[in-house]
């Protein structure tokens, strides 16, 4: 395991969010991140993670999971994993190299 792994591990077995449905005519579905009471108890009750800086680490990945995710109903979003390439791409361009 590398370092860091745990806390992906911990954030898979935490959850990426917590699940919210708005009633009316059709009900809609949607993500919000989790709140601190929530990782706070999943940490006590787990013992994966203790630190306070791990902590706020599950809570940004949770908030980023669920921004990302309620963007991306935008069809003309560019992918995270797209952004990341362009930007490569940008940064080998600004350098003179190849992109790999």
């Amino acid at each position: 395991m590398g370092p860091g792994q745990y806390l992906f591990t911990a954030f898979c077995k935490l959850g990426f969010g917590r699940e919210e449905t708005v009633a009316g005519m059709t009900a809609i579905s949607f993500m919000r991140p989790h709140s601190w009471q929530e990782i706070k108890a999943f940490a006590e009750a787990t013992g994966y993670v203790s630190a306070a800086w791990e902590l706020e680490c599950l809570m940004d990945m949770s908030r980023a999971y669920c921004s990302e995710l309620s963007l991306s109903t935008d069809g003309f979003r560019i992918s995270p994993m797209d952004r990341a390439l362009a930007q490569k791409a940008e940064n080998s361009d600004i350098a003179g190299e190849p992109v790999t």
